[in-house]
């Protein structure tokens, strides 16, 4: 059942970025070099079209908001209140938006019938073989918030060493007897910058992986279920 489990997921992973399951040295090179790329790419987007989508309604908010204040000549705190209040409903309901809106990571029944199909191809033709192949997807998973986790605290150890280095300075600076001055203060300031914009870069990455991973996950045990419930009812 590995070695189905396998091919199952390299042929799923295959399809949800847009390329055919192939063997050969082609398709080895596409998974190392550029299968991560697309990978971090349908994650991103997961994460960045609710947003994208959000913001469109808020500029159309705006603008008729802008047309409003012109035709009635709208006096500028009422402006200001209708502006503060359309970014606050924008922010509620994206905050609060329903499960069903986001629940389902965007998968279609055009991805679930693509993953049934590969099923099929991989014999996976009972329910025994279907909890089998869940077992498999489970342990995977699990392997994936692992990775997930590791990301987080390589992101924690380098805020971690920058305060550390922070602290370090400083106390280096009172043993000397020196009050820090405008360069020891601009060191400190570009050194922050640097570790935020390093870690704001990685988190983004680290989300969309996550989020692509989940993406996989859920079409794969969205498409057992449908199986098992084929079967059952054949």
């Amino acid at each position: 059942m590995f070695s189905r489990a396998k091919s199952i997921i390299e042929s799923t992973e295959s399809n949800l970025l847009g390329f055919k399951a192939k063997k050969g040295y082609l398709n080895l090179f596409q998974r190392l070099f550029v299968y991560p790329f697309m990978f971090l790419k349908m994650g991103f987007e997961n994460i960045t079209r609710p947003i994208a989508v959000w913001l469109f309604i808020l500029f159309i908010m705006f603008f008729i908001i802008s047309l409003f204040s012109q035709y009635l000549a709208i006096s500028p705190e009422v402006y200001v209140l209708l502006i503060n209040i359309s970014l606050w409903v924008v922010l509620f309901s994206l905050s609060f938006s329903t499960p069903s809106s986001y629940c389902f990571y965007e998968i279609t029944d055009k991805t679930i019938n693509s993953t049934l199909e590969i099923l099929n191809e991989n014999k996976i033709d009972s329910v025994d073989r279907i909890d089998s192949l869940e077992s498999n997807i489970d342990m995977i998973s699990e392997r994936i918030e692992d990775r997930g986790k590791f990301y987080k605290w390589l992101i924690g150890l380098v805020w971690g060493g920058l305060l550390l280095y922070i602290n370090f300075q400083f106390r280096l600076a009172n043993l000397s007897a020196t009050q820090p001055n405008d360069s020891f203060i601009a060191d400190i300031i570009e050194k922050s910058f640097y570790v935020a914009s390093f870690t704001s870069v990685a988190l983004i990455l680290m989300m969309s992986y996550i989020r692509a991973s989940k993406i996989l996950v859920a079409n794969l045990k969205y498409a057992c279920i449908q199986h098992k419930s084929l079967l059952k009812s054949a």
